[in-house]
């Protein structure tokens, strides 16, 4: 799960907008509750994205198994 969440961009935007709204409360450009508002819908979003990819494959692998083999196909 790790290798394939690595791999896209929402994964990537979501850790900078993360890193950035951590690096804005640090510094005093911004209040916590502003760089919450950052990083909650970052957090969302890729966790978000993953619960769809997660579906997808299982969805994906449910249509498989109930599809009829080629020997079933043949004997109708």
């Amino acid at each position: 799960m790790l290798k394939r969440l690595l791999k896209t961009k929402t994964f990537w935007a979501a850790v900078a907008a993360i890193v950035a709204a951590t690096e804005r409360v640090m510094t005093g450009q911004s209040t916590v509750t502003e760089g919450l508002q950052i990083a909650i819908p970052a957090l969302m979003a890729l966790l978000l994205r993953d619960g769809i990819a997660k579906a997808a494959s299982q969805t994906d692998s449910a249509t498989a198994a109930n599809a009829p083999t080629a020997a079933e196909k043949e004997s109708e």
